[in-house]
């Protein structure tokens, strides 16, 4: 035959258009690239695999999963053993929440190349969003084994932040770093996570080399810029924000820490301004709103307090502050029974915080568990004042902790009197959870070093002196 004819044969097969069609499809000119799958698909009456993969793709763009996964499905019935059909399908039932069945097919294609790097991590996302993180960590594990990659490293270190294990984060950043030294992300990342392990110095030294790397980053910029502001540098680190404001404005975590930063100096109206703003822009972020209960409390608006608490807890039911601060508005609203439920649920929870293996953690959580004591003293107290005031109003008498003088219950009014007793019970009762409260915050105390003190309880001196006086009187 000659070369003519070979080269006419050649044109007339089911494949002739597949460079034409991949053309047409990596230079981003879609709706001429389907019109020719169309075309070509009428011509081989749908023979061609390669057309219908390319059309799984562009449908998948466009947000028909559902359609893809049938024209991948139609592509792998073409060719069983070909491993980027299936790992379409399996992409495709990933994204349409099917992540057992997208397991199974990662495990056909497994049988086709072990040693592939995307089915490894494919599958470890899948296992991810099914909560085996377990399976998950041996995923990305071998993933890196087979060739590693910074979205490998990351999201191995997220599964272990998930699991609280911050040792084995650090580490896993630490590995990335040696395989990528001048990733700003992965810099960027490590210094945020010293950030949250109250390691400051450490979070400072990553960001700061980030930042060599990428001076415009606005979340590397926020991160230092909190660290300052933990240093009560509040003014540089305003400045720091007016700059990430710049490349980043609706950030609603720059906007709180802005809040933060106002609350601090003061000045509360720009401090409730920011963090309305942030809760705009993200409005199921708990510690947002529990950023502005706190703003409320410190004005004496005990009922929007309230809400802000009530709201976050609605978001969050497991960080025992929220029910801490809860209870210490109810009592400012005179409802002492709900917020001294509050405040015991505080306690529960605080009680139920696994304890970190990182020290300065564990000195943060111990420091939390003195302030809610504290704070259960002081609303016993203020209760244990006015039982007092109603108990002893007629003889005018000065309260005085030690005294445990019984009043006369012999008015003639008996229903009165009976009232009194059970009254001079719960306020025998109050003082004796008041002073327990104040035992246990006086040895917890004694543990917290300094610094935690200052950052964990900056307010806490003048109630502990006016509670030290109350208790040795």
């Amino acid at each position: 035959m000659s070369e003519k004819g070979r080269y006419i044969a050649h044109e007339r097969t089911r494949d002739r258009l597949n460079w034409k069609i991949y053309e047409l499809y990596v230079s981003q000119q879609i709706d001429e690239c389907l019109q020719l799958i169309e075309a070509h698909l009428f011509n081989t009456r749908g023979q061609c695999e390669f057309a219908i993969y390319v059309k799984g793709l562009i449908s998948r763009n466009r947000g028909n999963i559902s359609e893809s996964l049938e024209l991948f499905q139609a592509s792998t019935a073409f060719n069983p053993r070909n491993i980027c059909n299936l790992k379409q399908v399996a992409r495709s039932l990933y994204l349409l929440g099917r992540y057992d069945a997208a397991i199974e097919i990662y495990d056909k294609a497994q049988e086709i190349n072990f040693e592939d790097w995307e089915i490894w991590y494919n599958k470890g996302l899948c296992f991810e969003h099914l909560l085996k993180y377990e399976e998950c960590i041996d995923c990305y594990v071998s993933a890196n084994a087979v060739q590693q990659h910074d979205s490998t490293f990351m999201r191995l270190a997220n599964i272990y932040l998930k699991q609280s294990n911050y040792s084995m984060a650090i580490e896993t950043f630490k590995e990335a770093l040696e395989f990528s030294p001048e990733s700003a992300l992965l810099l960027t990342s490590l210094g945020a996570l010293y950030l949250k392990i109250n390691d400051p110095v450490n979070a400072f030294n990553y960001l700061g080399s980030s930042m060599s790397l990428d001076s415009s980053n606005p979340t590397t910029i926020i991160a230092a810029a909190s660290i300052i502001q933990h240093n009560q540098d509040i003014d540089v680190a305003l400045i720091k924000y007016r700059v990430a404001a710049l490349k980043s404005p609706h950030s609603s975590r720059l906007w709180s820490n802005i809040g933060m930063c106002f609350y601090a100096k003061g000045k509360y109206l720009e401090s409730i301004s920011s963090f309305r703003r942030a809760i705009y822009l993200n409005p199921f972020d708990w510690a947002i709103v529990y950023n502005l209960g706190l703003v409320h409390l410190a004005t004496g608006s005990f009922v929007s307090a309230f809400h802000q608490f009530s709201a976050a807890i609605n978001l969050n039911k497991t960080y025992p502050l929220l029910f801490m601060y809860l209870g210490v508005v109810l009592s400012y609203l005179n409802d002492f029974e709900n917020g001294y439920v509050a405040l015991q649920r505080a306690l529960q929870l605080q009680a139920k915080q696994k304890i970190p293996n990182n020290k300065n953690m564990a000195a943060s959580e111990l420091a939390r568990q003195c302030l809610i004591h504290i704070n259960c003293c002081i609303v016993l107290m203020r209760r244990v004042r006015d039982e007092h005031n109603e108990l002893f109003e007629a003889d005018s008498k000065t309260f005085q902790f030690k005294d445990n003088s019984v009043p006369s219950f012999e008015s003639g009014d008996e229903e009165q009197d009976e009232y009194h007793r059970y009254l001079f019970e719960e306020y025998t009762k109050h003082k004796q959870e008041a002073f327990q409260h104040w035992t246990s915050y006086q040895n917890m105390s004694k543990t917290v070093d300094d610094d935690t003190k200052q950052t964990e309880m900056p307010n806490v001196g003048n109630q502990e002196s006016l509670l030290k006086a109350i208790f040795n009187s």
